[in-house]
Parts: structure tokens; sequence; C-alpha cells
């Protein structure tokens, strides 16, 4: 294609793969803190309890009130770093542009490079957070891990009862199991300890197989047309795909007790370019919407941020021999629900 032709190019073809926006939306609110730590107030309250019999001519009795505790948690620093070189790219045609001469000056392309770099620190945060929602429903914990930051674990304290594995024939793949047996006393055990009602089920995918296969060898009536007002309708073929698939509801009679399937097997990638599935293939989780999460954010330690809570504080400074800039996006998030025992987490095989 010699310097003269006259190509047009109708468009770059740009393939990406993102991660589906998901845990997040079970941490509704963002709150931020100037603080180095972040401390919430946790209160919990018995509304079920009732009151005492007493006889009419004796004074009433005065009731232990409940109090509240404070914890306080230290959020974890993330800061993508990247360096913008003059030296490279910025002299020669980039995608989208003409393909003979280029379309662009060297000052476009730079501030091209300055924009690309920023939405994908953006990105790579994001991610950092929608993997931090993910661990902390699931676990009821988060433990952070880096080269250059130790081990912590941030522990919410979820009820032990709540992270549960099969063992021998309960196992989902055996043919003894009762995964919706396994499911209500899950669910039952999340309601006795905070009241919630886990709405949503999530399945990895070789669980999600297993249930399927399970109702399919017990003759199961997902739709019972001998009933009115019989809804429930499982996808017993989904697509397969890498990422997020809602497959369905399964519901009782007349609009009654119920749950939304999804099946997640979303993955992310490490450091060291290896991935890591936000879900195992063989784990099921339950999630009620009173988790009512909270995305918090710290102070951010730059004096040019003047030490303010931001979700993220980008930056950029220069370094004149040889004459590069940095850019870079700092953040202090932690993920925190606040109502943790408002979910549960099953290894079925």
């Amino acid at each position: 294609m010699g310097p003269f032709d006259l190509t047009t190019l109708l468009g770059v073809l740009r393939v990406t793969k993102t991660l589906p926006a998901f845990w997040l939306q079970f941490f509704p609110d963002e709150m931020t803190f100037n603080t180095e730590s972040i401390a919430m107030d946790e209160i919990s309250e018995d509304y079920r309890r009732m009151a005492p019999f007493v006889a009419p001519n004796v004074q009433g009795r005065v009731q232990k009130q409940r109090g509240f505790q404070t914890v306080s948690y230290r959020p974890a620093y993330v800061k993508p770093k990247d360096i913008v070189d003059p030296n490279n790219n910025m002299f020669t045609r980039t995608a989208g542009e003409s393909l003979a001469t280029g379309s662009l000056t060297p000052q476009q392309r730079y501030q091209a490079t300055v924009a690309k770099l920023l939405v994908e620190q953006r990105i790579k945060i994001d991610n950092r957070l929608e993997w931090m929602a993910a661990k902390a429903v699931q676990d009821g914990k988060v433990t952070c891990d880096g080269i250059d930051y130790p081990r912590v674990t941030i522990d919410f304290n979820r009820d032990a009862s709540l992270t549960r594995a099969l063992i021998g024939t309960a196992q989902w793949n055996s043919t003894a199991a009762n995964p919706l047996k396994d499911i209500k006393a899950a669910n039952r055990a999340s309601n006795d300890l905070c009241g919630a009602t886990n709405h949503e089920i999530i399945f990895g995918a070789d669980a999600f197989d297993s249930f399927v296969a399970w109702v399919l060898a017990n003759n199961l009536k997902l739709i019972d047309n001998n009933y009115r007002g019989s809804s429930t309708n499982l996808a017993l073929i989904t697509n397969g795909f890498d990422g997020l698939e809602y497959a369905g509801r399964v519901q009782g009679l007349a609009g009654g007790a119920g749950f939304d399937c999804w099946i997640y097997s979303a993955k992310v990638t490490l450091e060291d370019g290896t991935q890591e599935a936000l879900l195992a293939p063989n784990k099921v989780l339950g999630i009620s919407r009173m988790v009512n999460g909270v995305q918090a954010f710290g102070a951010i330690k730059d004096k040019k941020a003047g030490l303010a809570p931001l979700r993220y504080f980008p930056k950029m400074w220069d370094e004149e021999d040889p004459s590069v800039e940095y850019i870079m996006t700092q953040s202090a998030p932690l993920l925190v629900p606040r109502v943790t025992n408002a979910t549960w987490s099953m290894t079925v095989q």
C-alpha cells in the first residue's frame, strides 16, 4: 500500500474483555472518611422479643437495652501508575488514523495516550472494587495481598454457620443430593440470624449444571399447568459463556416463595497474567438486598489531594531527563457489608 493510495479507514475493530458489573449492586451507598481508618457503628436489634407477663398489681419489669459496637477497618490502597514517553508511538501512526500519512499530530497522540491511560486506570480500580465486593459477600471477609503489600485479612464477622461445605452423598453431583433442601436450610440460617430473605442465588457453572441434572433426574415440574399462578421458569439450556447469565426463577405457587437464579463465571486477570474466578465453579451463594453494603473510601495520602477522601485521585508529574511524564490514579477503597449475615456461601461438590 503506497503513500499515495487514496485509502480511508472505515473504523477500528477493538476487541476488549470487560468484567460484568454485578457484585457492586449489593453495595449501593458510597461514604468517604477523612481518616486513615473507616469506622462504622454496628447495631443488633431483635424485634422478635415479646413483652413479659407480670401481675397487674406489681411494677413493670425494666427491659435490657441492647447497645452497639463500633468497628474500625483500615482500607487497602491502590494506585495504578503508567509512564507517558514521547519516544513511544508519538511520531508514528496509531490505530484509526489515515493509512498513508496519519491524521494526528504528535501532540494529539500524546493527549490521546494520556486519556486512554486514565480510562484504563479507572477501569482497573473499578475491577478491584468488584473483586472486593465479591469476596465480602462470599466469604464475609476480604484478604488483601500484593507484591509490596503484606497479607491482611479484613473480617466482617459473618456467622460461621453461613459458610458451608457439603461432604459425601450430600454433594450435588451425588444421586442422593437434594439441592433445594440445602438452599432452603442456608436461607433459614441467614433468616434466623438477621431476618434476611435471600431472593438471589448465584451459581458457579459446575454447581448450576449439577442443580439442573438433579432437577431432570427427579422429574421435577418447573412449570405445573395444573395450578393457576405457577410461573417457575428455569433455563435448562444456557449459553455457557464466560461472565454473567440470568438463568430464570424458581418460584412456588401463586407467586409464593422463590428465588432468582444467576450463573456467574467471570474471571479477573492478576498481576502475573493468570486468571482468577470471582466465584468458584463448585460454589453457590445466597444474597439478600438487606446486606445493604457500603463503598467506603478513606483519605488519599497525597498532599496534592489535600489528604481528602476521594473515590479516585488522578495526577501527573514530569521527569526532566529523559523527558517523560508519569500518570497515576489513587484510591483507598473498602467494600463493607452492613448486614454481613444477609449472605451465605456453600461449596456443593
